[in-house]
């Protein structure tokens, strides 16, 4: 150093350093941001996922006709009651509910068991597409593979039309004539393969595995036309719809007798109790309804989405 300097104070090696100490606290920063950023995102997502359920519930099962409808005569009818002096209490109410939810609840789980039916079938339809896709993508000609994948393609396109239009006859006309293009095209491939040795060695099995998967796709689609043609019997979800409009009107003299014989708070619990129990009962044939038809897509997120059925 030079004279008159004051000489600089060197460092402790044993002591850390302010540089590392800072460093080492911005490296924990940013290693926990994103961490942080992807709770916020996951909880976001959750909460945007719950008002999407609310909202479809609303659409599916409150803002209908048939709940709108009892959830106005719940209301209307007591009132019509208390002034024309039609009131009784000779009867329990809950018995009365109990005779339409249990209907209800019954055919919601039958359109439940439906729609299992139906994905079950929907994942034998992809896997018995995807059989025949790589068995004749292996062993066929290059014109029976175009083929193939040209098939299946519409085959995949008229079964959508086919099932949302309820399984018409007239729809599915499409859906079985490219069953038989597919039928002839592997018979194409089993009586001239690719290569001519093949038709010695492998094709007897390859026949059986062919025809097999074929026959699983005949069975599977017409099993997904009777699903999707098949609902509820008519007259249960007629009496399922007219129990439902009904009640508020025969729960009309009970409620009226519990208005006038209570204090302003007991006429407002009474009219509570009229208003949900005929919401509730609305809103159980408003969801036995829309699981009707698992394809027709008035329940967006509980009706079967197509797309991730589709072929190769």
């Amino acid at each position: 150093s030079r004279p008159g300097s004051a000489s600089r104070p060197q460092p402790d090696p044993g002591q850390p350093r302010l540089d590392d100490a800072s460093t080492a606290i911005s490296d924990s920063l940013m290693a926990r941001l994103p961490t942080r950023f992807l709770l916020l995102q996951t909880v976001a997502l959750a909460r945007a996922r719950q008002l999407v359920t609310l909202s479809e519930f609303a659409k599916v099962a409150l803002l209908t006709p048939t709940t709108l409808r009892a959830a106005s005569l719940s209301v209307a009818c007591p009132l019509v009651c208390s002034a024309a002096g039609v009131v009784g209490n000779d009867f329990d109410p809950a018995l009365l509910s109990l005779i339409i939810a249990v209907p209800s609840s019954i055919s919601i789980n039958a359109a439940y068991t439906r729609r299992e039916r139906a994905l079950t079938c929907l994942a034998r339809f992809r896997s018995a597409t995807y059989a025949l896709h790589h068995s004749i993508q292996r062993w066929g000609r290059p014109a029976d593979r175009s083929r193939i994948q040209r098939e299946n393609a519409a085959l995949y396109e008229s079964l959508c039309v086919g099932l949302e239009s309820g399984g018409d006859d007239i729809m599915f006309r499409d859906v079985f004539r490219h069953l038989e293009e597919i039928g002839e095209v592997c018979e194409s491939v089993r009586l001239s393969p690719r290569r001519a040795e093949d038709a010695r060695d492998f094709m007897p099995a390859l026949s059986t595995l062919l025809l097999s998967d074929e026959r699983m796709l005949w069975q599977t689609i017409d099993e997904l036309r009777m699903l999707s043609s098949t609902a509820t019997p008519y007259l249960l979800r007629g009496f399922t719809v007219g129990g439902a409009t009904l009640f508020p009107v025969l729960f009309g003299p009970y409620v009226a007798n519990a208005v006038g014989a209570g204090s302003v708070l007991d006429t407002w619990s009474a009219y509570l109790v009229s208003f949900l129990l005929a919401v509730t009962i609305g809103s159980l044939v408003s969801i036995q309804e829309a699981l009707e038809d698992c394809f027709d897509g008035d329940a967006r997120l509980d009706d079967i989405a197509l797309p991730p059925f589709a072929p190769p």
